[in-house]
């Protein structure tokens, strides 16, 4: 059963990074939360270096049967339903992967950084990470790019300054209190008005997203995905 739910760690790991959430689910899981769809998506490293671990669950988690784990990435709760021979996802666990302990101690300390760090600003960006200004060697000066990743900052440079900037975590906000993984449409449509464009696909780590949507206004993107803030591009 363990390598069963391995596999099935594979297929969950390449239904996310194919970015279509409509899709047709693998076929030993049950469902898929958005969040859990879209942390997976923002893995980058290829799945073939990417080691899947699964631990029995017993002693550890009452309610899982097994832990799941992608890489160091991401810790999946796995429960098994015998009456129709599938898997359900029932939340995260911490992987028994471990990041290298300094590396860890580093990416904490990225963390707490962010929560210093001013609000989102349309066609500007934020404090020290500004569009047309900040340089990649500016940014990368304490923290390199990975770690920004793994707290769920992305990049695009243009010349070797900042061109545009990708923003998945709750950590930061707009002037306006919207956040990726807690703020609505219906609450960016109230704060924002009606948005110049709308779309129904997005690029993100050079991967195509389909079906979700896409408010574009002056400066700024908020990424949709069933009703929930995915990601905010500045640009």
């Amino acid at each position: 059963m363990e390598e069963r739910v391995k596999n099935l760690g594979v297929e969950i790991f390449q239904f996310a990074q194919n970015g279509n959430y409509n899709a047709s689910l693998p076929q030993d899981l049950v469902f898929i939360g958005n969040n859990t769809f879209w942390n997976i998506l923002e893995i980058t490293e290829p799945v073939d270096s990417i080691e899947f671990t699964v631990h029995d669950a017993k002693g550890i988690d009452d309610k899982a049967d097994y832990l799941l784990d992608i890489g160091s990435y991401i810790g999946l709760r796995i429960k098994y339903d015998k009456e129709i021979d599938k898997f359900h996802i029932i939340g995260y666990h911490g992987t028994q992967t471990k990041v290298e302990s300094s590396r860890q101690n580093q990416i904490f300390e990225l963390d707490q950084d962010l929560y210093k760090v001013g609000n989102i600003r349309p066609g500007i960006g934020l404090d020290g990470f500004e569009i047309n200004e900040s340089t990649e060697k500016e940014i990368f000066k304490k923290y390199d790019e990975q770690m920004f990743n793994r707290l769920g900052i992305w990049f695009e440079f243009q010349n070797d300054t900042l061109k545009s900037l990708y923003i998945s975590k709750y950590q930061l906000k707009t002037e306006n209190e919207i956040r990726p993984e807690t703020s609505s449409k219906s609450e960016i449509l109230t704060k924002y008005g009606t948005p110049h464009k709308t779309r129904s696909s997005f690029t993100f780590l050079n991967k195509d997203i389909k079906n979700i949507d896409v408010l574009e206004y002056e400066g700024i993107e908020f990424v949709i995905l069933k009703d929930e803030l995915m990601v905010i591009k500045v640009k």
